[in-house]
């Protein structure tokens, strides 16, 4: 250290620190190392910040969980897991990322244990099928571990309202398997299994009038039907015989299939015990023999204890919550009551006045001198129209269908709008001699059978289009071996596309002077439902079920509510900073 004198050193005989320059403190690099972590931020590792954390490899995640890619793609399948690309992908790369939070909640799937409890299994079977222990094998396998996916179920469709979303795939899915012969799957059990969903859920359609629109295209044929307020599109194929390609892996559908039949008795239970019918529903093993479509169905209607045991355990736990909801529900009740006794009343008098009016024109004029000036009640007139449309189209018309036309298709069709079917075959309730057959269903050009007059021979196209135009159109255009007008998709907005065919110009001339009343097919987002004004039809009904809403989850929407204003809130600040920095920055 040298020599130590007095004056210029301290006492002890140390040196005195050297003063620290300003740029040192500027820099911080004689800084200590939590002061320098406060200051400046720790420094991260490669791989562990950024897209290199949150993605990984198929690979990695299949090493990570221990298991085979094909009970990998199984997990994913069953638990709704996607591969998803980042933002800064190289481009040239085949590989398929995940996020590392879905594989860490697959980490922890209760199926991933029973695949490995199966795989343990199989390897015991084997082991007796190698030593020749068939019948011990057989004995085991008949023992073998099962699962279900009622938790998954639950847990990817929490609200009932997700679930109808959801299932357009799900009934594309079914139909197509019913559709197909054995050689699919190679099970015959599984194809049974999908046309008793098809059957099911048709039936269900049929017996609630909840069909929209039919479009056959060349793919098949597209339904529409309106359930519990949600619109739901699936296609079914045509009946043809369908060739096992070797491009299609049936096993990854299998597997989509297998979620998918749970998810349907889950839908279908619900459907069925909100129409007041049981599930499932029995089915006539007669009629099925003679193959019976929808006939060999029987309908039941729920049990009235299980009713009245339900309605006892509702009131009993939610009766002390909502008391105050319940009053208030009452009293709109009461005031409804009122007001349709004073329309009574009023559709009284104008009976007695007129003598020799019809019942059906004095409602009608009573009706829109009360609602002359409430625009809810006119939609609801509007609506109560459609509804009478769906229900009662074919009201009155008998069918019989050719051997060449679709009849499982073509007889759900006309049932569900409020006709009456009949076919050659031991399971129709009437032939094509009966004297009530109103149109036969005629699908080739020359008719080996001998017309009777006084019927309509109608190519199954006219079904579609009157179904599409909510009116019976007339039956001259598509008479048996004539040229079909074109067959319009009721799927396509003419006004989107700036193009009117011909034919719909027609169409809409007729809708007019039959006063059938126009449906606006657009689709509202969320936003616009909720800002909606007051003269919006649902209103009521919305604020009804806010009232009906237990006091809990009127708390727990009141709370989101509230934070999703303070997110709001929070970006706006946000985002005026920037702008503010930004300024000073330009300046």
């Amino acid at each position: 250290m040298g020599k130590v004198t007095s004056g210029k050193y301290g006492e002890k005989g140390r040196r005195k620190e050297k003063k620290k320059s300003i740029k040192t403190k500027a820099t911080g690099k004689a800084v200590g190392s939590r002061r320098r972590t406060a200051r400046m931020g720790k420094v991260q590792k490669k791989g562990h910040r950024g897209e290199a954390a949150t993605f990984i490899t198929r690979s990695q995640a299949v090493r990570r969980l221990q298991v085979t890619l094909r009970d990998f793609r199984r997990l994913c399948i069953l638990r709704g897991i996607h591969p998803r690309d980042p933002k800064k992908k190289s481009q040239g790369t085949n590989k398929t990322y995940y996020h590392v939070k879905d594989i860490m909640h697959l980490k922890h799937e209760p199926l991933l244990e029973k695949f490995m409890e199966f795989k343990a299994f199989m390897k015991k079977v084997r082991k007796c099928v190698g030593r020749d222990k068939v019948h011990q094998a057989q004995d085991m396998w008949e023992n073998r571990p099962t699962y279900t996916l009622h938790h998954v179920v639950r847990e990817r469709y929490p609200h009932f309202e997700d679930a109808i979303a959801d299932m357009d795939d799900a009934l594309c899915m079914v139909h197509l398997f019913a559709n197909l012969s054995a050689e699919g799957l190679g099970k015959h059990e599984v194809t049974k299994m999908c046309e008793r969903l098809c059957r099911e859920f048709q039936n269900y359609v049929v017996h609630t009038h909840s069909l929209r629109k039919v479009f056959f295209s060349v793919k098949g044929i597209y339904f529409q039907a309106e359930i519990a307020g949600e619109k739901v599109t699936w296609v079914v194929p045509y009946r043809f015989s369908h060739a096992k390609t070797e491009d299609v892996d049936y096993k990854v559908m299998g597997t989509f299939l297998e979620f998918y039949d749970t998810f349907m008795r889950f839908v279908m239970f619900k459907l069925y015990h909100d129409a007041g019918l049981q599930y499932p529903p029995v089915l006539k093993e007669d009629a099925d023999a003679n193959a019976a479509h929808l006939g060999a169905i029987e309908i039941r209607k729920r049990d009235a204890t299980t009713d009245k045991a339900e309605e006892e355990s509702s009131t009993s736990t939610g009766e002390t919550s909502d008391d105050h909801a319940g009053r208030e529900v009452e009293e709109r009740m009461k005031s409804l009551s009122s007001k349709m006794k004073d329309i009574r009343q009023t559709s009284e008098n104008a009976q007695e006045g007129e003598k020799d009016g019809d019942e059906a024109s004095t409602n009608k004029i009573v009706a829109e001198d009360v609602f002359a000036d409430d625009e809810q009640a006119k939609a609801l007139q509007e609506k109560q129209k459609l509804i009478e449309i769906y229900t009662s189209l074919f009201a009155g018309c008998r069918f019989f269908l050719n051997r060449e036309c679709p009849r499982e298709t073509l007889e759900f069709i006309i049932r569900a709008f409020g006709g009456e079917v009949g076919w050659d075959g031991a399971s129709s309730v009437f032939g094509y001699n009966d004297a009530a057959v109103t149109h036969c269903v005629v699908d080739r050009p020359k008719l080996n059978r001998k017309k009777i007059e006084g019927r309509e021979y109608v190519q199954p196209q006219w079904i579609a289009d009157c179904i599409n135009a909510r009116m019976l159109l007339p039956t001259a255009p598509y008479a048996h071996g004539s040229a079909l007008p074109p067959h319009l998709s009721p799927f396509v907005n003419d006004a989107e596309e700036e193009y009117v065919p011909e034919y719909r110009e027609k169409i809409s001339e007729l809708q007019a002077a039959a006063g059938v009343p126009v449906v606006d097919d657009k689709v509202a987002t969320k936003s616009e439902s909720v800002d909606a004004e007051d003269g919006d039809v649902h209103a009521e009904a919305r604020s009804l079920a806010k009232i009906m809403m237990p006091a809990k989850k009127r708390k727990l929407h009141a709370y989101i509510s509230k934070k999703r204003e303070q997110k709001t809130k929070d970006a706006e600040k946000l985002n005026k900073k920037r702008m503010k920095i930004k300024d000073k920055r330009r300046n």
